[in-house]
């Protein structure tokens, strides 16, 4: 599970993206699931999570992201994998 913003983004970046998401007054949980959203009092939602914390909520952003299978590239030692990516030239 990411403990940051858009993963696999640079650190540096990432750690920029949630200050501006968190001066906008939006808190990130980073490193638990969600176990449940539930309507609250009015408006409001209550977010349960894997960790049995209990967040209320306007709204809900659940940010859910795919990984490509890069096990092939790695295993055959291909040029150019840092960090999961596969580096390509102009061609």
């Amino acid at each position: 599970m990411a403990n940051q913003v858009r993963p696999p983004m640079h650190n540096e970046m990432a750690i920029n993206a949630a200050q501006v998401v968190e001066k906008a007054n939006f808190d990130l949980i980073h490193g638990d699931d969600v176990a449940g959203v539930e309507q609250a009092d009015g408006s409001v939602l209550l977010v349960r999570t894997a960790n049995e914390s209990k967040v209320d909520a306007g709204i809900v952003i659940l940010a859910i992201g795919v990984r490509p299978v890069n096990k092939l590239a790695v295993d055959v030692e291909l040029a150019g994998i840092k960090s999961g990516y596969v580096a390509v030239d102009d061609h």
